[in-house]
Formats: C-alpha cells, sequence, structure tokens
C-alpha cells in the first residue's frame, strides 16, 4: 500500500493473514514514526498514512529502522498516531 509523507514513493507491505506489516521508515517500535523534513516529505501525508495504518490491525510489525515488535505491534502504531499528531 502507498504510504506517503516520509519520501513520494513510500510504501509499507502488509500480509493481512498474519497481520504483518513492513513498514519502512513509516513507522517504527515505540511509537516513533519516520522524517517528513526531507526532500519529498509531507507531515500531513505521513500523519495520513500511520492514520491507515493503525486501521489494519498490526500484530507484528517488522520497520525500517529499529526493533522488531513481535507483539501487538498495534499499540506501537497507535502511539506514533499520537506522536505524529501532538509534533510541533
Amino acid at each position: 500500500m502507498g504510504t506517503p509523507g516520509h519520501s513520494r514513493g513510500s510504501i509499507c507491505l502488509f500480509e493481512g493473514d498474519k497481520k504483518v506489516l513492513f513498514s519502512g521508515d513509516v513507522v517504527f517500535a515505540h511509537g516513533d514514526f519516520g522524517r517528513f523534513d526531507l526532500p519529498g516529505g509531507d507531515y500531513m501525508a505521513i500523519r495520513q498514512s500511520i492514520g491507515r495504518l493503525e486501521l489494519l490491525g498490526v500484530q507484528k510489525l517488522y520497520p525500517g529502522h529499529g526493533p522488531v515488535v513481535e507483539d501487538d505491534a498495534g499499540s506501537h502504531i497507535e502511539k506514533a498516531v499520537y506522536n505524529v499528531s501532538s509534533y510541533g
């Protein structure tokens, strides 16, 4: 699925049966999220992308950087929604 914000072409790969998300540089463990201040980045787009990811019911999160989340990854994405919405 297209998840712009970090860059125009950002994507995340989601395996629905197993609820596994490969999130690239969009969302990370512990509610962290990708930078949007680089060329092609867009704050509103990453905010919307993370909001859409929250609706997927993700159980396992494999981000492009940092720790993997093997259980209840949805809570990490939920925290990212809060953090990105509170940014600035």
